[in-house]
């Protein structure tokens, strides 16, 4: 039997200390050109690489790193988050409710998940925060959550974003489990529910190469692999031999394959297989389960020879960003259609307006394109759309000319030029209700007119 029975938390629970020394507040923008796409988009980000998160006492832990104290927002009380000082952070956004943290696991472009809103999360949360203001809906990234559709609340959150995408957070404190039936069936609702297999090597999933197979075989290989992790007991990952293995330094390096079961909601189920029947999932890495015999071997097989499986084509999904944009009902006839030669898109991205509480999407808010030289790094040039009421609010306070005023000479008067970085143009131009903001590096003053007067 287990000895590591997964740890019940009272209340609170146990925040690692580099939840709070750690963290650092790396907010996601856009290398935008100038400073308004400096703009925030709340992703903090804080991962706890190799810390325990399952114990197996209600009393609280040893404190041998820093402390703090948290309202428990059910009664008022004050609870203790203790932090050990043995993990290393580093970066991914995270949560606080109702006693429990939970972190960014899924970022999907498109899915309908949303629950019932739960609340907004402060967004308070950087580097320099004290550790008595990780505090009840704190956090590393600011917005309205909700619960997600068929999934427990205590398990799972999520939030959307003004890009239309959604966001899981999934706790990984204050749960109970000691079967991996708990996880992936309790929790996750794995067996029947997917729709597709995907997989690739670690080297494919390290070095970021999207070599993706699509697994073709009977489902009974899939469906004994998936009764082999129900049966397994959960292991703490820092129980699992440091040299174990048919490698001769860490458990790390024995990693194989990554494997993800598209679920019929539109989200992924991520596991990490390593040699001798360990598995882990991408959502608490803290944890693992070891399975054995020959639904392991059946299914590592079927990847290291890649048979019953078939290449996925990869989607061009900056392509089909960009036609998104284009075909926006509201903006997209603004995209200029003149595009300078020898760029390469880089970024392209709808914003709405999202409903309070609801999140559901009443209108578009802005539309960003960004360009980079295919050649030469020093040519770049990004073009925002919104509207006259957003002038002054989106970060963009610059100059702003009528379309009727479109000239070379115009458009000269907001050239700069910078040594290091190439001469500058920053303007913007009216068109009725919407200004299109042009920034650029590296291009001429004919070619920013060209942009402009492109524009449908």
């Amino acid at each position: 039997m287990i000895t590591h029975i997964p740890k019940i938390i009272t209340a609170m629970g146990n925040i690692d200390d580099d939840l709070i020394s750690g963290a650092a507040e790396y907010r996601r923008t856009k290398k935008r050109i100038y400073t308004r796409w400096g703009i925030i988009a709340a992703c903090l980000c804080l991962v706890i690489a190799g810390s325990v998160i399952w114990f197996t006492s209600t009393k609280p832990l040893a404190n041998d790193g820093a402390s703090a104290v948290l309202e428990d927002g059910a009664n008022g009380q004050q609870l203790e988050i203790t932090m050990s000082s043995s993990t290393q952070a580093s970066m991914i956004g995270f949560i606080i409710y109702q006693g429990r943290t939970y972190k960014h696991y899924e970022r999907m472009e498109k899915a309908d998940i949303l629950g019932d809103y739960l609340g907004t999360i402060t967004g308070n949360i950087d580097e320099l925060t004290s550790p008595d203001e990780y505090t009840e809906l704190s956090g590393s990234v600011k917005g309205d959550f909700f619960s997600v559709k068929g999934y427990d609340p205590q398990f799972m959150l999520c939030m959307k974003e003004t890009t239309g995408s959604v966001s899981t957070f999934i706790c990984d404190n204050g749960n109970t489990m000691k079967y991996g039936r708990e996880l992936f069936e309790d929790s996750i609702h794995l067996m029947g529910n997917f729709n597709d297999v995907q997989y690739e090597t670690r080297a494919s999933w390290f070095f970021d190469k999207n070599e993706l197979y699509r697994i073709n075989a009977s489902e009974e290989v899939l469906q004994r692999f998936i009764e082999q992790l129900d049966e397994a007991e959960i292991i703490p990952w820092e129980e699992v031999p440091a040299k174990e293995g048919l490698t001769a330094s860490s458990i790390y390096d024995t990693e194989i394959y990554h494997i993800y079961f598209k679920m019929t909601d539109g989200m992924t189920v991520h596991l990490r297989l390593y040699e001798n029947g360990y598995v882990r999932f991408q959502g608490l890495l803290d944890i693992c389960v070891k399975i054995s015999g020959d639904s392991f071997d059946n299914l590592i097989n079927i990847m290291k020879n890649n048979t019953d499986a078939g290449a996925v084509s990869i989607n061009d999904k900056l392509a089909a960003k960009f036609e998104r944009c284009k075909n926006d009902p509201l903006l997209g006839k603004y995209i200029p259609a003149y595009v300078v030669p020898d760029v390469r898109l880089t970024i392209a991205e709808v914003k709405y307006y999202i409903a309070p509480q609801t999140g559901s999407e009443t209108g578009t808010k802005e539309i960003y394109i960004e360009y980079a030289g295919e050649y030469d790094s020093n040519i770049s040039y990004s073009v925002t759309i919104t509207w006259r009421d957003e002038y002054g609010k989106n970060g963009w306070a610059g100059p702003m000319l009528d379309k009727s005023e479109l000239s070379a000479g115009s458009l000269s008067e907001y050239v700069t030029a910078k040594t290091y970085t190439g001469t500058q143009i920053q303007a913007g131009v009216w068109y009725d209700d919407v200004s299109v903001v042009l920034s650029t590096r590296g291009i001429s003053v004919e070619e920013a007119l060209e942009i402009f007067n492109s524009v449908r």
